[in-house]
């Protein structure tokens, strides 16, 4: 949960500014610990699909709108919510309401700079703002009706 509640909490990282989210450094390191399930200092391709399957409760393959609000903090609105799913949702290139695992693999692509199938918490601290302008692109793109 740590993984996809800090891709949706990033915000002032690195220069990259969004209104609705701040995260330290510290939270970012946070956030790689959580999916290096080995602690090897190295986040895998394994690593993030385990953690997706996790979020997967109904075991079809795929993480509904549902399951993922399931897994972000009770209180986060559901504005950003839809937004970070709506993000998500588009990394397998099908705009389908579900996060599929081919998501992962896109994931993991902008992820890893040097494309050896490992994210070292460098990578993952320097390409995080992209995945934060691409969250903030999709909240931003949600009509406030009220």
């Amino acid at each position: 949960m740590k993984f996809l509640i800090l891709f949706g909490l990033l915000a002032v990282v690195f220069g990259i500014h969004s209104p609705y989210f701040s995260v330290s450094p510290e939270a970012i390191r946070q956030g790689f610990v959580a999916v290096d399930f080995n602690h090897d200092g190295f986040m895998t391709l394994n690593e993030v699909q385990e953690f997706s399957k996790k979020r997967d409760l109904n075991g079809d393959g795929f993480v509904s709108y549902t399951e993922y609000k399931l897994s972000q903090p009770q209180k986060t609105p559901n504005r950003i919510v839809r937004g970070q799913f709506k993000y998500y949702d588009k990394l397998d290139g099908e705009i389908d309401d579900k996060i599929s695992p081919s998501g992962d693999v896109n994931l993991m692509n902008i992820l890893d700079t040097n494309k050896n199938g490992e994210v070292t918490l460098e990578e993952f601290e320097e390409n995080m703002p992209k995945i934060v302008v691409g969250i903030t692109k999709e909240i931003d793109a949600l009509v406030v009706v009220g």
